[in-house]
């Protein structure tokens, strides 16, 4: 997660250093857990790292930061970080299999050219070889004089 220190810094210049440790904290708890925590306050204290007491005594100051909706605690700016992470790894990954269609394509077209290539080369070298055959051929048959027309 990308943390901004001028946003950070001026959001929260009423907080104490243990209201502090506490936001972070739980700031990093809602990334991992890809957006938002359970809402109930033994398990917020202990990702603050507090006793339930001193939980308590800062909860409100603390989840006045966040959005609370029936039993799930959420945050905006790293909801809102976790979307673009999400549509860069889309993108990235569509961008990837496009590269690898194109390089497919490419290594076919390649495939295809060596291939007619060849299939020309192998019709040049058959109507070579047939013709070849043709002025090879005696031709005395065709040609053949009176006397020897009848010795067949």
């Amino acid at each position: 997660m990308k943390f901004y220190v001028n946003d950070y810094l001026s959001d929260t210049t009423i907080l104490t250093c243990r209201e502090h440790g506490a936001y972070i904290l739980l700031l990093m708890a809602i990334w991992k857990n890809l957006g938002s925590l359970p809402c109930e306050d033994v398990a917020l204290s202990r990702i603050a790292r507090l006793s339930l007491r001193e939980w308590k005594q800062i909860r409100s100051n603390i989840l006045s930061y966040f959005t609370v909706s029936g039993a799930v605690l959420t945050h905006k700016r790293v909801a809102d970080e976790i979307q673009k992470i999400e549509k860069l790894k889309i993108e990235r990954s569509e961008a990837g299999k496009a590269g690898v269609e194109a390089k497919r394509l490419k290594s076919l077209d390649a495939q295809q050219a060596i291939a007619s290539g060849l299939l020309t080369q192998t019709d040049n070298k058959n109507e070579q070889a047939q013709s070849s055959e043709i002025k090879d051929k005696p031709l005395d048959n065709h040609f053949a004089t009176g006397n020897e027309r009848g010795r067949a």
